[in-house]
């Protein structure tokens, strides 16, 4: 375990978990669209295109910072245009560019009226969609001796957290007035998420608490220093509990829903962050 204050190398930076994390709310905000827009909770139908384009905002975002990250133009090139079946990066990459196809189609359809076309885009891209909320937990679980990398529910974990921050980002970007009556009812369902994420981490935890030496080690690092004021009081407590909290007694208030937005944004970049910066570390 690295100590405080020491220079580490990390392989993955906070540019990685910027892709990461943006690369998770594009496909949950993707797959909310595709929901409200198709047969799932078609009452949330006047926010499918708001889901459609933050989507694609958001998958903008990450490939940007993915490509900050490579630094050097030439790699950058190779991983975009050439496909290296032994490298997970570039099958990652040329899934998300599939899925970022996709995703524009169906958003250009979607806007232009063409709803039955604009379904059937959006059901094959469910499944890249998926792909690249698992895609995170996939690519650090190839690393070894990480033992933060290696648990079971890691998968589950990221997957729920990108639905979670998707339609936390359309709930942000739709907080008016007009639209108070979708949002409570969407709120509902997103603290709901919450809660599971909430009781994934924590059995995250216990098992961690339940393993071997280095195990507990790793458990109690969570809660000590700078990565357990990050772990507890971020991730879960203002990422986590209080937006739940909110989202389930608030009332009719714009402010709320668009406070509670934000924290459950924060707490699932903390997590990212937790997960991909954090295990290098502890």
């Amino acid at each position: 375990m690295s100590e405080q204050g020491t220079a580490v190398h990390l392989a993955y930076d906070w540019m990685i978990v910027m892709y990461f994390f943006f690369g998770g709310v594009s496909a949950g905000a993707f797959m909310f669209s595709v929901m409200a827009n198709y047969r799932w909770k078609q009452e949330f139908k006047p926010l499918a295109k708001t889901g459609a384009i933050l989507s694609l905002l958001a998958l903008g975002i990450g490939m940007f910072m993915l490509l900050i990250h490579l630094g050097n133009p030439l790699r950058a090139w190779r991983v975009f245009t050439a496909f290296n079946p032994q490298s997970m990066l570039s099958w990652g990459v040329w899934l998300l560019n599939i899925f970022g196809l996709l995703n524009f189609i169906y958003t250009a359809l979607l806007f232009m009226g063409k709803e039955k076309t604009a379904k059937l885009f959006g059901c094959v891209g469910l499944f890249f969609a998926l792909f690249t909320a698992l895609y995170t937990a996939v690519h650090i679980a190839r690393a070894p001796d990480k033992l933060l990398w290696h648990s079971t529910l890691l998968p589950v974990l990221f997957v729920n957290g990108s639905i979670i921050s998707g339609i936390a980002v359309v709930m942000l970007f739709s907080a008016t007035a007009k639209n108070m009556g979708l949002l409570v009812r969407l709120g509902r369902l997103v603290a709901w998420l919450v809660i599971i994420e909430i009781g994934l981490v924590l059995t995250e935890v216990l098992m961690l608490f339940n393993g071997g030496t280095e195990s507990i080690a790793v458990a109690k690092s969570l809660f000590s220093g700078e990565i357990g004021v990050l772990f507890l009081g971020v991730e879960v407590i203002l990422g986590a509990i209080v937006p739940a909290i909110i989202l389930l007694g608030s009332k009719r208030s714009v402010f709320l829903h668009a406070l509670a937005s934000i924290l459950i944004l924060i707490g699932i970049y903390t997590m990212r962050y937790m997960v991909v910066v954090g295990g290098q570390l502890i």
